[in-house]
């Protein structure tokens, strides 16, 4: 069962319910993770839900289940889930906010393990791992947790620990097309992903072994490193069979 807490439960309910009203921010993608963020202070600051206010950057370094919901203007909300005493789970506090890309993908949303890429999925094996999590005194040496990819329809951004720190962004012109779909993609093959690296591509790739795709309107894969968004190669997709 999720609960929201009373005070900010009418403000979440009308950001998502109403989110295809005119005048409106609509989400246009949501992704669920379990992760943990760096511990320590940041010099970072960004905005909060009021107007002319500042919040201290992100810090939570026990991985929970984490929403992170991108609207079409860019702005990007993180939403915390808590398990309370009687094991209902609830979001407890406000969200945290960050900046995107423009026009996000509907699945265009992704959260990655900072030291090995992984994806920081929100399943079985990660939420056990989280419920037995405790804090260490080295945890608040550990750096940076997760990365959040966010990929829209001209541009790409990469943040630390869901927008403590701003890594790469990267865009295309409109000679390479709107992008419409993406993979993080696994260059060994070992993940269950559609599209994988051809290996001269993948001998170019030294940031561990994954990679971001994006598929443009023009049959086309653009292919940049992760996390730090340096163009790697175009690859043409094969023409649709008639058959």
């Amino acid at each position: 069962m999720l609960r929201v807490a009373k005070a900010p439960q009418s403000t979440y309910r009308h950001s998502f319910m109403h989110r295809n009203s005119s005048g409106t921010d609509p989400v246009s993608s949501l992704a669920w993770a379990i992760s943990g963020v760096k511990s320590g202070e940041s010099s970072l600051i960004f905005r909060s839900s009021r107007k002319h206010s500042e919040i201290p950057s992100f810090v939570d370094a026990t991985p929970r289940i984490r929403l992170v919901a991108v609207r079409a203007s860019g702005n990007i909300h993180v939403y915390t889930l808590a398990r309370g005493g009687d094991g209902t789970w609830s979001i407890p506090s406000a969200s945290f906010e960050a900046e995107g890309v423009l026009a996000p993908l509907a699945h265009g949303t992704f959260v990655l393990d900072a030291h090995t890429g992984a994806p920081c999925r929100a399943d079985k094996a990660h939420l056990a791992v989280a419920l037995e999590f405790k804090a260490s005194k080295d945890t608040s040496e550990e750096g940076v947790r997760c990365l959040l990819l966010v990929v829209g329809a001209r541009a790409v951004r990469c943040l630390a620990d869901f927008g403590d720190d701003r890594i790469a962004k990267t865009e295309w012109g409109s000679k390479a097309g709107g992008a419409v779909g993406a993979q993080v993609v696994d260059r060994n093959g070992e993940c269950p992903i559609i599209f994988h690296l051809p290996t001269s591509v993948a001998d170019r790739h030294t940031s561990g072994s994954y990679a971001l795709a994006v598929f443009t309107d023009k049959r086309e894969v653009l292919v940049y490193s992760l996390p730090a968004l340096e163009f790697l190669h175009t690859l043409p997709l094969p023409a649709a069979s008639s058959m």
